[in-house]
């Protein structure tokens, strides 16, 4: 007589077999999904960042004493932060950097918890079309992994001529406060592209 349905043995070993795929799926699945939000985070802020410019070009004349502080104004974020809030750094320099950690260092925090880190004292320093201003951006807002971590930030870079790019995407001849980006050492988050 033939017998229908499963044994006990063979459901916990189909049972197993699954955990096992699980246990190697999900983090790889919930990675992908936090990277992929995180892309999203950055390049919705790229795109406020690179908008701000254009509506601060469309009613004042930019010059080379032109700052990140003066398109803030044309951004939407939750508030400007001066204390010592720390966020991530970019994984050029690693560990953390603080809103305050010159006088002229702010945070801007955002509707999506992310945050935005400017330095309202360094202007453009030219009106060449390879000078720049920066803006760090770390997407989850705070520190992750402490002051040893490689860093999670992208650090943001806006050329006197509008164009945006990524400090660790800058060639040799785009300048920020006099001298060459590359020389910060900056690289991009893993997480980060423009893909």
């Amino acid at each position: 007589m033939r017998r229908s349905g499963f044994t006990l043995a063979e459901l916990v070993i189909a049972l197993a077999i699954l955990g096992v795929i699980a246990t190697f799926t999900i983090p790889k699945v919930l990675q992908s999904q936090q990277s992929g939000r995180d892309v999203a985070i950055a390049k919705e802020f790229a795109a406020m960042f690179s908008g701000a410019f254009e509506a601060y070009k469309s009613e004042n004349t930019v010059t080379s004493a032109t700052t990140v502080a003066h398109l803030t104004p044309y951004m939407n974020y939750v508030r400007l932060d001066t204390t010592a809030y720390e966020v991530d750094n970019d994984p050029g320099v690693g560990g953390t950097v603080a809103c305050n950690v010159v006088a002229s260092i702010r945070c801007l925090h955002m509707h999506s918890g992310a945050v935005g880190l400017l330095d309202s004292a360094v202007p453009f320093g030219s009106t060449d079309t390879t000078s720049a201003i920066l803006f760090l951006f770390d997407p989850d807002g705070g520190v992750t992994g402490g002051a040893g971590d490689t860093g999670t930030a992208v650090i943001f870079v806006l050329q006197y001529n509008g164009r945006l790019g990524t400090l660790g995407k800058a060639d040799a001849s785009i300048y920020w406060a006099g001298a060459s980006v590359t020389a910060l050492g900056g690289t991009d988050p893993s997480w980060f592209s423009w893909n």
